[in-house]
């Protein structure tokens, strides 16, 4: 088995319901992104579902992964989530357990743009009023003369 340095392993449950997932909880309201890959870890695959749980794919079974389907990939965009709503992945068998080892990335990104920091507002302000009082000072150094 090699697996990239930037993917989790999982391996689900031996029994039916024993699924490995991952989870992310919007930490604020708003547009999030979804990006999942997901392939087959061990040799001689039997196969493992990989399944979106929760807001926004309400445990749907994006693709099942075996040794004619070896890996998936695919990027939801624009979904809303409220803060505190939970998107997951996970893995559960749909083979004989032992073999299915499954390599996942699983990246949730916001949509919206970034908010500047409070520092960064404080300097645009102050850059701002300097500007302001450079043209104050340079007029009435122009009207006196």
């Amino acid at each position: 088995m090699i697996v990239p340095g930037n993917a989790l392993i999982l391996h689900p449950g031996a029994n039916a319901g024993q699924d490995s997932a991952v989870f992310f909880t919007a930490p604020t309201a708003g547009v999030y992104s979804v990006l999942v890959s997901a392939f087959v870890a061990d040799t001689n695959p039997s196969g493992v579902d990989v399944i979106g749980v929760q807001k926004p794919f309400l445990d749907v079974t994006l693709t099942t992964l075996n040794a004619g389907n070896l890996s998936f990939s695919h990027n939801y965009t624009n979904f809303v989530l409220a803060a505190g709503d939970k998107v997951g992945i996970a893995i559960n068998y749909d083979g004989v357990y032992y073999n299915d080892s499954t390599g996942l990335n699983f990246t949730v990104t916001s949509a919206a743009g970034a908010v500047p920091e409070a520092s960064t507002w404080a300097m645009l302000i102050a850059g701002f009023g300097l500007t302001g009082a450079a043209m104050r000072r340079r007029r009435s150094a122009t009207t006196a003369a």
